[in-house]
This record gives C-alpha cells, sequence and structure tokens, in this order.
C-alpha cells in the first residue's frame, strides 16, 4: 500500500487555476491525488481529474459531491492506501510534516482528525451531533485506512439520513453515529 491518497474537492471553473496550482505546488509530491469535479466535457490539462455524473457544480457546501467522492474512493482506493485526505482546491499542505506525522501513526487503528468544530451555537441542537466534534472541511480531514473501511459501510445510509446541508458536518455525523469516532 502507498502512504496517502488525496481526494481533492473542486469545481469546473477551478480547475485550470486552484486546482492546477495545487497540483504544481504540493500535489505532486503525494503518492495519489485526484480531483472531484460534477462537470463533463472538460479538459483538465493533465490534471487527475475525476467526473462525478449528476452532481449539480453550483451546489454550495458541496454535501453531494463530497459523498458522492466518498464513494468513489471506497469503490476504487480503500484498500490501496494507508491514509486518506478530504481537501478543498485552496488549502496548502506541508507534505513532509503530513508524511512526517502520519508514518508516526497506526493506519490500522480508526483515526479521523483535522480541525474540530461543532457548529453554529444556534444550529449545534439540529445537526444531531449529540455534543460530539466533527471535523471541518476547509482545513482539511485526515482519515486512516481503518476508519474509511468503517466509513465506506455507512456511506450511502449517512446520505439518506442527512439533516443538514453542511457536507462536513455530516460526513462526522456519520463517523459519530455508526462508528463511534468524533474528531
Amino acid at each position: 500500500r502507498q502512504w496517502l491518497y488525496v481526494g481533492l474537492l473542486s469545481a469546473g471553473q477551478f480547475l485550470n487555476e486552484r486546482a492546477k496550482h495545487v497540483w504544481k505546488t504540493w500535489g505532486h509530491q503525494v503518492p495519489a491525488l485526484e480531483v472531484f469535479t460534477g462537470i463533463s466535457g472538460v479538459d483538465p490539462g493533465g490534471l487527475p481529474v475525476v467526473q462525478l455524473p449528476g452532481i449539480d457544480e453550483t451546489e454550495y457546501p458541496p454535501q453531494h459531491k463530497s459523498f458522492a467522492m466518498l464513494s468513489y474512493i471506497c469503490a476504487h482506493h480503500v484498500d490501496k492506501f494507508d491514509w486518506f485526505l478530504r481537501a478543498d482546491d485552496d488549502v496548502y499542505v506541508k507534505v513532509d510534516s503530513l508524511q512526517s506525522l502520519l508514518m508516526s501513526m497506526e493506519s490500522n487503528e480508526p483515526v479521523y482528525m483535522g480541525q474540530s468544530g461543532y457548529g453554529r451555537a444556534e444550529d449545534q441542537g439540529r445537526l444531531g451531533l449529540g455534543g460530539h466534534s466533527f471535523c471541518m472541511g476547509g482545513p482539511g480531514v485526515v482519515v486512516s485506512r481503518a476508519a474509511m473501511k468503517g466509513l465506506c459501510r455507512y456511506v450511502k445510509r449517512c446520505q439518506d439520513e442527512v439533516v443538514s446541508n453542511e457536507e462536513d458536518v455530516e460526513i462526522g455525523r456519520c463517523f459519530i453515529r455508526h462508528l463511534g469516532m468524533q474528531c
């Protein structure tokens, strides 16, 4: 297995800007990176783009795109990598620091980490988090192979059980409800 897979969320309008800059800077330093977009018929100019059918590029937060990306990762990559990073196309990663951190941890242990969040105070009771934290999507979310394999069993169910429009909250809620893990 390779040490890291990066699923980069982007949109057709940002492929030649943000996504291409990620690829030119830190993206080529990781073993595998794929850019996820809902638009079809684009010329990604050498970028490793996965075009997700039926995804509305204007949806924000990109809840359907995130769940579609997770389904894709579960179907194609879950057994090939030790760690998975879900990142937006406007994040910068110090790959050597991330690799050093992840190599000090066990990917066969369930890990779901990033910047903890609880939602806005006025929304907390409606998010179904039970006071637990989720990993906020903006800074990126790292998941071990063990946690990703566990999550894969519930991706479809979690997509059907959403209570908010927030994609990072809903993925966090999935980890909390079905795997007993918080950020």
